[in-house]
């Protein structure tokens, strides 16, 4: 037997392989029960993109190593557990190892008893893992040594039964009770809102998506054709959108190129999604014809603009500018916000915008706007496209505040 290693220790078990040892051993054995373990069987961390050592599903790295050196021995886990040291208002500090005075030197009773039946469940995915024993039976003396290393048992220095117990007499009476797969190694699902697949643009280029995954997103990356556009690390959540409005698309050359959004949660899974866009001259450019409005679902072009407004004077209107094919735009669009005025000098009052706003014409826009005072209002929206596109207007929307 080779081991036991302590942690999943594959760097050393690759070196062994490497030294011409195969051949030399029938099994791999390794313990998981480390200094101060308080992480849960499906919890990782993850060292150059592999699952940690001192994870306790480090040992899935253990059997990759095995199989990339051609060999097919199983594992024995010769030790596996977790001490417990910790009451319902806590208990000791970690005293040994790199996490002493960092965090607890154990885990609950309870956690304890938890962790055995999901470790059990674990292993029972993976028939390579022919033997696993638990450290240890029973509790040792309370005073002399490390009071973690007191506490691993099954049974508490009495030999009254502790949660743990019952928990393994629940596994070898009635099996597993656990169905659910073991750890997270999924990558967040993602959804690329803009710019759609096929979609042509001149100039910007707006980015839009958003992720979700059970255990959150920690980042976002947009890239072009394999380039690094923009890391997002802060204020992201499940199916919040994180966007661009990507200045350097016009620096790429005229054709084809592939906008890339990959997505990572905190387990150091990742996924992505691609779309492909085509960068267009003005000559191609001119053949998308007329921009007209509709809502922003893309339905109702040319039923104009759809005003609503709140209390406290906070209007919205929604929509967005698009081609004869109903395929988005390059350029801006403008909101225009007027309000019927008196005019010194003038009998008959005018329409004066006071308040106005820019964003992109590539995906569907909202304006919110607080209005400054009350009466009659109107609405437009204009879009503002790059040569030798023509601009274009909805018609105003009509309204009145109090």
């Amino acid at each position: 037997m080779l081991g036991p290693t302590t942690g999943n220790n594959y760097d050393f078990i690759d070196a062994v392989y490497k030294a011409g040892a195969k051949g030399s051993f029938d099994a791999v054995a390794v313990h998981t029960d480390t200094g101060c373990l308080v992480a849960g069987p499906s919890e990782f961390y993850r060292d150059q993109g592999r699952v940690g050592r001192f994870s306790f599903l480090g040992y899935r790295e253990v059997r990759k190593t095995i199989l990339a050196n051609g060999d097919d021995v199983p594992i024995w886990m010769t030790e596996f557990g977790w001490s417990s040291t910790q009451g319902p208002g806590g208990g000791p500090a970690c005293e040994r190892g790199a996490s002493a005075g960092i965090k607890p030197s154990g885990v609950t009773a309870e956690q304890q008893a938890t962790y055995l039946t999901q470790a059990a469940h674990c292993m029972g995915e993976d028939p390579y893992v022919e033997v696993a024993n638990w450290f240890t039976l029973r509790d040792g003396s309370p005073t002399p040594g490390l009071d973690e290393l007191e506490h691993y048992g099954l049974r508490s220095t009495r030999g009254a039964a502790k949660p743990s117990w019952d928990a393994l007499r629940t596994l070898l009476t009635s099996g597993d009770p656990l169905s659910s797969p073991c750890g997270d190694f999924a990558g967040p699902s993602i959804v690329i809102e803009t710019p759609r697949m096929g979609q042509t643009y001149t100039t910007n280029l707006p980015i839009r998506a958003r992720a979700r995954d059970a255990g959150g997103v920690a980042r976002f990356t947009f890239l072009a054709d394999g380039d690094p556009i923009r890391n997002f690390t802060e204020d992201l959540a499940n199916d919040r959108p994180v966007e661009l409005d990507w200045q350097g698309a016009k620096e790429l050359s005229t054709g084809l190129h592939t906008i890339k959004v990959v997505a990572v949660d905190p387990q150091g899974n990742q996924q992505e999604a691609a779309v492909q866009v085509r960068k267009v001259g003005p000559e191609e450019l001119q053949a998308v014809g007329p921009a007209s409005f509709g809502s922003a679902t893309g339905a109702g072009a040319g039923r104009g603009l759809a005003v609503r407004c709140a209390r406290r004077r906070v209007c919205t209107v929604r929509g967005r500018v698009q081609s004869p094919a109903h395929t988005p735009l390059p350029g801006r669009v403008q909101v225009r916000w007027q309000r019927l005025s008196k005019v010194r000098g003038s009998k008959r009052p005018r329409w004066r915008t006071l308040h106005k706003r820019t964003r992109s014409a590539g995906r569907p826009f909202s304006f919110r706007q607080r209005l400054r005072r009350a009466g009659k209002w109107r609405v437009t929206v204009v879009y503002l496209p790059p040569r030798p596109l023509r601009r274009a207007q909805a018609p105003y929307a009509y309204f009145q505040v109090r």
